[in-house]
């Protein structure tokens, strides 16, 4: 069982986007654990954020460092500006009063004109073109780097996709191929200098300008590979908030809303929605430790509980990629229990020692057919430990777990596992079928200490 959720895990820690489902209006799923390294909690209280930026000379070809340095201004800008024009149009000032001040500041954005590069590999350096002048110069709290060849060596990717990491470094990586679709638009430079010479807190001048942002780009219809748009969904990810369609599964499991929604942390949009303004409320609140029970921007009847999503019954969510599936199916008190019912569905390929690891370990390997690949299903309830850190979670309750192999079932195994609250495995029964017929049975007690334990008949 363990190997199974390991492969999730793995999933989880994805770094940039790939096609499979999460969730909206979510913190990152490593955002209670690494609060520090996000920028939520600069930007609510108005301190600093240093940065550093680096275009490459491929990328001086489309940009120049002065105007890329703008997009790194603009984007911060639209995620403090937009949240705070949001609230005053729903005439909700008073109910976020807090955040609402700090949101209408301007972002505390300091340029470091020397860069610390001595966290990469030293190996790859020379990739970076121009290379860096100094080195072991002040750290930055996030980089941008605008460029093709030195993330894609350090990852072994012929391309480097657009990402946001805090490894070994937090920084932003956009590839030159996401090219900058505005820069002949005088109309775009226009918006974009007065949105950056706006106070956020002109709230009637602000609206405006980005009613209007948002009128050109979605009467432009850029293509999605464009720099700007790359920039503001990566900044995202930076300030704490996760994917949603198509991406990683990379969002909290419990601070988090169950059903997708439209956002500029998806593939649907490329200007911020009323999602990502739910988003930033919850981590402002968070990291000016605000507790509130709230309703959602969007309208929807979904409301938050201090960053919880408050429902009644039951809400799931899954994510499906070819041959491999996972649902989570979440109760009204999923959020206080940390308990949740999953399914899954896992290929495996016999002949890889990768697809091999992936196997319960209770299950019979040796009596499998070697050459062929099979499905591993499972359903069970998880249990979260720790709700600072969703990844923490533990087996509970009896898993079902089924594996099979060639037409007609040609060779199937039943596994039943029963967890204690802890997730100490108590005890578990297997069932070895070829063409249908049962040819073995077994049964193992792990836990001595529970003498009452009734084995299943």
């Amino acid at each position: 069982m363990k190997a199974l959720y390991k492969i999730f895990t793995v999933l989880s820690l994805c770094f940039f986007a790939v096609a499979v489902n999460a969730k909206p209006a979510a913190r990152l799923y490593t955002y209670n654990i690494n609060k520090n390294v996000y920028l939520a909690e600069k930007l609510a209280s108005g301190k600093s954020i240093s940065y550093c930026s680096y275009v490459s000379e491929d990328g001086l070809k489309a940009i120049s460092k002065a105007d890329f340095e703008d997009y790194i201004k603009l984007v911060f800008k639209i995620w403090t500006a937009y949240p705070a024009k949001v609230i005053r149009q729903s005439g909700r000032e008073k109910e976020f009063a807090t955040v609402l001040e700090k949101l209408e500041m301007a972002p505390n954005l300091t340029l470091l004109e020397n860069c610390d590069f001595s966290k990469y590999p030293e190996k790859y350096l020379k990739y970076l073109n121009p290379l860096p002048g100094v080195i072991s110069a002040p750290a930055a709290d996030i980089s941008f780097f605008y460029e093709d060849v030195f993330f894609s060596k350090m990852n072994y990717l012929d391309k480097m996709p657009p990402h946001y990491t805090f490894n070994p470094a937090p920084h932003i990586v956009i590839p030159t191929r996401f090219i900058d679709v505005y820069s002949n638009s005088k109309k775009f430079s226009q918006l974009k200098n007065d949105i950056l010479q706006t106070p956020n807190y002109e709230y009637t001048k602000m609206a405006a300008l980005l009613d209007e942002l948002e009128s050109f780009i979605n009467n432009f219809m850029p293509p999605k590979k464009n720099l700007f748009y790359a920039m503001l969904h990566e900044t995202g990810h930076s300030i704490g908030l996760a994917d949603q369609l198509k991406s990683a599964d990379n969002a909290d499991i419990i601070y988090s809303t169950v059903n997708p929604r439209i956002s500029i942390m998806d593939n649907l949009t490329q200007t911020l929605k009323c999602d990502d303004v739910d988003g930033i409320i919850m981590l402002f609140d968070d990291a000016l430790k605000i507790k509130r029970d709230f309703e959602s921007f969007c309208k929807d009847g979904i409301r938050f509980s201090e960053g919880k999503e408050s429902f009644e019954g039951e809400k799931t969510n899954a994510y499906n990629s070819g041959y491999n599936y996972m649902s989570r199916t979440y109760s009204s008190d999923t959020k206080d229990t940390g308990v949740y019912f999953f399914k899954s569905r896992t290929y495996i390929n016999m002949e890889a020692k990768e697809g091999r690891k992936l196997i319960n370990k209770n299950f019979d390997q040796k009596a499998m057919p070697k050459k062929l690949g099979g499905l591993q299903r499972v359903s069970g309830n998880m249990r979260i430990v720790d709700f600072n850190n969703s990844e923490n979670r533990v087996p509970v309750g009896t898993h079902k777990a089924i594996i099979t192999f060639g037409p007609r079932n040609l060779h199937e195994q039943v596994l039943i596992e029963e967890y204690d609250n802890n997730g100490n495995l108590l005890y578990y029964t297997l069932e070895i079928y070829k063409e249908g017929k049962l040819v073995k049975k077994k049964t193992k007690v792990l836990s001595k200490e529970n003498p009452e334990i009734k084995l299943p008949k």
